[in-house]
């Protein structure tokens, strides 16, 4: 099969489909990983009670058939949010079982999952820049071939982090189909780029005209005779210097962060907001649940778009022809992260499902116009690379919501949200 053959379009359509549903989305189940992590017991030893100001007491016990003593201490706190430990000294000490309120509400442990999810989310950023680079010098099949390895061994590494054989199991499962995107990876797509058919970026075809211009006023406004001279391949640093990729660079990584905010702090705002760990394992899933309608939501984006593609394609301006499409959405996306803060303050369990829907088409139209705009203006050989920088730059001002987290911590989440 001939990579990026046109008569095999729907096939390549419905494994991309694949693809996105199977892989692209794994960071939105964040939520229903913490709830699972913390069920298993991870980073419980942050939790230990404190032993100041306690009562310790031994117990001497006679066992009449052994005719031995054994013996029994117990600490008792001064304190009602402290738990009370049970040591049965006789061979070994084993700490009695974790109760469930203790289980659910640990400060040190969730400060410690928010660095995990602040960290990772980073480095997915810059992950984004260094894969961009690789596809800018090596093209599209060496960078799925390096992201497929890297997927694999982190889904390893998660599977074998601790006890769970479900989640061991489905983690291994998760590296080992993954394999098959190197059949989309040789066989579907190019080995270098994907040629965008179509008009020159709006920047350089501005120059030409510009130039055009020059001609026939030195001319006396006569047109030139000479032929057109061959069109000059704009240079990445002046695609990146245009206040076009500027202002688009700091409006995504303003939302990313109201995004990953949100993502990261889902379990522990819920744990504060409802009243048992049953509701919060409940409202966990009914959010994956939601998200999952990004199947349907994020190509409602895309047809927005194109619809304002297509009441702009008459326009003789290609200013106005490729970048007032965006215009639109770009300034929905905005709306929607205004409106899912603002539902937010609202400290009630019957609005969580409001928050949810409007993540769910925040999601969408956010990542949908991210990569959109670049995709219609610059040129489509730095689109990885442009993208890339986008997305570390947003990675280094996502770093912020770690403090965010702590500021949460603190004062409470619904006092973080009005400054997002």
């Amino acid at each position: 099969m001939k990579p990026a053959d046109p008569r095999f379009r729907i096939l390549y359509a419905a494994w991309a489909f694949f693809e996105v549903i199977a892989y692209g989305g794994l960071i939105y189940g964040w939520g229903s990983l913490v709830y699972i992590l913390k069920d298993e017991g991870l980073y419980m030893e942050l939790c230990e009670t404190d032993v100041e100001n306690i009562t310790v007491v031994d117990l001497k016990l006679h066992n009449s058939s052994t005719s031995s003593l054994s013996s029994v201490s117990y600490a008792t706190p001064t304190t009602s949010n402290t738990s009370i430990y049970i040591t049965d000294i006789v061979h070994k000490s084993t700490p009695a079982p974790v109760s469930v309120e203790e289980k659910d509400s640990c400060d040190a442990r969730d400060a410690r999952l928010n660095l995990v999810f602040t960290i990772g989310s980073a480095m997915f950023c810059v992950g984004c820049f260094v894969m961009g680079q690789i596809n800018y010098k090596f093209g599209t099949r060496v960078t799925r071939v390096i992201a497929s390895i890297l997927f694999i061994i982190g889904a390893f590494m998660i599977a074998f982090t601790s006890v769970g054989v479900s989640r061991q199991t489905s983690y291994i499962v998760l590296a080992v189909t993954h394999l098959l995107t190197f059949i989309s990876t040789f066989f579907f797509l190019p080995k270098h780029f994907i040629e965008k058919p179509g008009e020159r970026p709006v920047e350089n075809a501005l120059d030409e005209n510009q130039r055009e211009v020059e001609i026939r006023l030195a001319n006396n406004g006569k047109p030139s005779e000479f032929e057109p001279e061959e069109d000059v391949k704009p240079t990445l640093i002046s695609q990146m210097s245009t206040p076009t990729y500027i202002l688009h660079v700091y409006w995504l990584s303003v939302l990313q962060l109201r995004f990953y905010f949100l993502l990261g702090s889902l379990n522990t705002m819920l744990e504060k907001l409802l009243d048992s760990k049953d509701e919060v394992s409940r409202f966990t899933n009914e959010t994956s649940y939601i998200l999952m309608c990004g199947l349907f939501t994020s190509p409602l984006a895309g047809a927005f778009y194109a619809m304002q593609n297509r009441f702009f394609a008459r326009s003789l301006s290609p200013l106005r022809r490729n970048l007032m499409p965006t215009v639109v959405p770009l300034g929905l996306t905005t709306v929607l992260g205004i409106l899912m803060s603002a539902i937010i303050l609202i400290e009630k369990a019957s609005v969580i499902y409001a928050v949810f829907v409007c993540l769910l088409f925040f999601r969408s139209f956010l990542y949908t116009m991210g990569a959109g705009l670049l995709n219609a203006i610059f040129p489509n050989e730095y689109f990885g690379i442009m993208y890339g920088i986008m997305f570390i730059v947003s990675g280094a001002v996502s770093m912020l919501q770690y403090g965010l987290f702590a500021w949460a911590e603190a004062f409470g989440f619904f006092q973080v949200s009005p400054s997002l």
